[in-house]
Order: structure tokens, then C-alpha cells, then sequence
């Protein structure tokens, strides 16, 4: 069982493999128990617990979650690490706090991950916390637990999922690494890119949109912002901003009523600049 204390022993979050699910075709899904204790500040007394929250979590996922957080353990910087996968009961965040690395990161060697306090936040669909939503308080349409860890055992809850994945898989986890784009992509395959399962595929679509820049590659970008994968949906976002200029308050990991409304905003400016739309290829060198 892969375990993640606060830095002052209240708060325990688990992560438990209980089968894996393989199939002839991706995604392979592995059943996850989830579970966490809240414990008062004196005395030590548990007040709120949660045991046995079963999650399905596609495998790709969850290498690409580990991925992400061995990166913000290993690369100095501010960074938030998001996760909100194929279940939609679950979602994870780890952010360094601003506040803490500067100090941090004065007396850390160079090439070594600073040290200091990191905030995670957990949330879950309140119809499985209903014994503890009263303990740790309501968050938009789900509970949410909050609490400070530190990196040692950010390091120690992540070998623990690696070990265990290695365990119940039945072969060794291996981090995800970016995969080296082809110098040219005809556009009828990254069409076909974007109809795949693995969102995989679909994320490596929007990057490979990015090479076009053309303005049916916008068109496309606008789709992948509804898609239901919140990596897709991030990619998706980021090369339309880099493309357009604008940012368009988008936020792949906002609920969905926000991330409606921004990409409503988008589609606004598209209408209005759809036709003046020049891709970085063709647009004039900037003035000195």
C-alpha cells in the first residue's frame, strides 16, 4: 500500500492495487482502493476516516501521474502537478508553494529538488465521503482534503505506486517520456490521431497541430477542449494559446461549467478573427 503522510503525522492518504484488468486492446485498467485518516491536532484521535474507495484508474494515467510527480520532485521550480482521470470521482493536486521555494531553493544544490513543504489537495465525489464530508468540508460538488507534506515522503509514497504497480502488473514500471515528433505529419493522420481511444494519441494530435499552425488546426484545437481527458484538454488549451496570442481564461481542470464558458470564448473570438487568422508561418517578422 503506497502511503502519503502530512508533515504532522494528522493526515493519512492511501493508495491500495487490488486487481488489473488487462484487455486485448488498451486502456488497462487498474482497481485502485483509495482511503485516508484525519487525525485532531492534540491527542492524536482520528476523527474522520474513509476506507475503501475504489477507483478505476486507466493504466497510461497513472504512469503519466507518476511521471509528472517524479518531475517535480527531480526539477527545481515552481510547479503544480493536476490529476483528473477516466473516473471522474477522483482528482489529486501537488503544488510547491511559492512562498516556501525561494527560501528552498537558495540552499539547494544545483540539479537536486529543493526542500521544504509541498500542498496537496485530494478530492473525491462526496457520495463516498458521506461519514466524513462534515469533518473535512464541502468543495464545489465534492469534498475536498487538504494538508502539507515534504518531499521525503513525496519520494517514498512514489516508490511504494512504482513497486506495487511492478507487483500487481506483473512487469516493471517505467516513467513515460516525451516522444520525439516527426518532422512532418501528413493531416489526414492526425485526424486520425484524434479519433484513438488512448489520450495519448490524442494529446500527441494537439502538439502535432501546433507544427501546422493552419486554421483548421483551430478547429480541431476547439474540439479537444471538450475532450474527456483533462491531459487532452490541457494540450488542447496551451497550443491555442500559443497560436492565437490568447489565453482565454481556459483551464483544462476547472469544473465544467467554467471551462464552458471560456471555451464559449473562444469560439467568440474564432467567429470574429477566422478570417484575418494568419498561422506563425505566414505572419510578418515583428518590428525591432
Amino acid at each position: 500500500m503506497a502511503v502519503l503522510r502530512s508533515e504532522d503525522d494528522r493526515v493519512t492518504f492511501h493508495l491500495k492495487p487490488l486487481a488489473v484488468e488487462f484487455e486485448d486492446e488498451e486502456p488497462h485498467w487498474l482497481e485502485y482502493e483509495m482511503g485516508f485518516r484525519v487525525a485532531l491536532a492534540r491527542g492524536g484521535e482520528f476523527v474522520g476516516s474513509s476506507e475503501g474507495i475504489s477507483l478505476s484508474l486507466v493504466e497510461s494515467e497513472l504512469v503519466e501521474l507518476v511521471t509528472r510527480l517524479l518531475r517535480l520532485y527531480e526539477e527545481p521550480g515552481e510547479g503544480t502537478v493536476r490529476y483528473e482521470g477516466t473516473d471522474p470521482d477522483f482528482r489529486l493536486e501537488v503544488t510547491r508553494e511559492p512562498a516556501l521555494l525561494e527560501e528552498a531553493e537558495a540552499e539547494a544544490p544545483v540539479g537536486t529538488a529543493a526542500e521544504g513543504s509541498l500542498r496537496v489537495e485530494v478530492w473525491v465525489d462526496l457520495a463516498c465521503l458521506q461519514r466524513t464530508a462534515s469533518v473535512i468540508g464541502p468543495g464545489r460538488a465534492r469534498a475536498g482534503l487538504e494538508f502539507r507534506t515534504t518531499w521525503e515522503r513525496l519520494a517514498e509514497f512514489l516508490e511504494q505506486l512504482q513497486r506495487e504497480f511492478t507487483q500487481a502488473a506483473g512487469r516493471e514500471f517505467v516513467p513515460r517520456e516525451e516522444p520525439t515528433l516527426p518532422a512532418e505529419v501528413p493531416f489526414s493522420r492526425i485526424l486520425n490521431l484524434f479519433n484513438q481511444k488512448d489520450w495519448q494519441e490524442r494529446r500527441l494530435a494537439c502538439r502535432l497541430l501546433e507544427r501546422t499552425g493552419e486554421g483548421r488546426a483551430i478547429t480541431l484545437l476547439l474540439q479537444a477542449l471538450t475532450d474527456a481527458s483533462a491531459w487532452v484538454r490541457e494540450s488542447a488549451g496551451a497550443v491555442l494559446s500559443r497560436l492565437t496570442g490568447q489565453s482565454f481564461g481556459y483551464d483544462a481542470f476547472a469544473p465544467l461549467a467554467e471551462r464552458q464558458q471560456a471555451v464559449r470564448r473562444v469560439q467568440t473570438w474564432w467567429q470574429t478573427n477566422r478570417l484575418s487568422y494568419l498561422s506563425p508561418k505566414r505572419r510578418p517578422p515583428p518590428h525591432a
